[in-house]
């Protein structure tokens, strides 16, 4: 008998004292902080195995205390992923990826810019660089004509790239941010920008609550 009540009694603390966490849990705001840089980190981690098999060596340089984005987390994780998983898919075997983070001021002459950001809006770009590169056009005349098979293999496999690549810049377009890909053919070097519109807000976020069926 005396068992049974510390055990009832135990379970009613356990559960008044759960209820306490979870109300801190749901009164206390927790500021929102690098989250470019989370997720850009743990897209790498994801695709370890690919930077292993092709031997490439990252290059990082991110700018300290980067505002946080308008774009939802989750669609800024996608965003990250795809780009990276082009870049994975075109560089070559012992390539190297720079990565960079930066908050830049709209210039007077952008109009474009200005018109998607607003006037006076700050913005938060990542750059990535990588050797390698896809030519526009055709850029396979060099395969010769009896290897059919391999040159609808390589075209085929351009065009998925592409299809890949534009999902990405749909999701972009969506949340007012900007796509551009610089490709210098000389240097076989690809640069692409990505461009979101800063928060200027401190952002902040709710830890979870623990569902507990009474």
């Amino acid at each position: 008998m005396i068992i049974r009540t510390v055990t009832e009694d135990t379970k009613k603390v356990d559960l008044l004292l759960e209820g306490i966490l979870d109300y801190i849990k749901v009164s206390t705001a927790i500021r929102k902080v690098n989250t470019v840089h989370t997720l850009i980190e743990e897209v790498l981690k994801k695709k370890q195995g690919q930077l292993g098999e092709k031997n490439i060596r990252l290059f990082k340089k991110f700018e300290k205390n980067l505002p946080e984005t308008a774009v939802p987390e989750e669609q800024l994780r996608y965003i990250l992923n795809g780009i990276l998983q082009y870049v994975l898919t075109l560089i070559p075997f012992n390539g190297s990826i720079g990565l960079l983070t930066r908050t830049l001021a709209l210039q007077r002459e952008a109009s474009e810019d200005q018109a998607l950001f607003g006037r006076d809006a700050k913005y938060v770009e990542v750059l990535i660089q990588f050797a390698g590169y896809m030519m526009q056009g055709d850029p396979f005349q060099e395969v010769p004509p009896l290897l059919v098979d391999q040159r609808e293999k390589v075209l085929n496999f351009k065009s998925v790239l592409d299809l890949e690549l534009g999902l990405v810049e749909e999701i972009v377009k969506r949340n007012r941010a900007t796509l551009k890909l610089d490709t210098d053919e000389k240097k076989s070097k690809t640069s692409i920008f990505l461009r979101f519109p800063a928060e200027r807000r401190k952002t902040v976020y709710y830890q979870p609550v623990n569902e507990s069926i009474l």
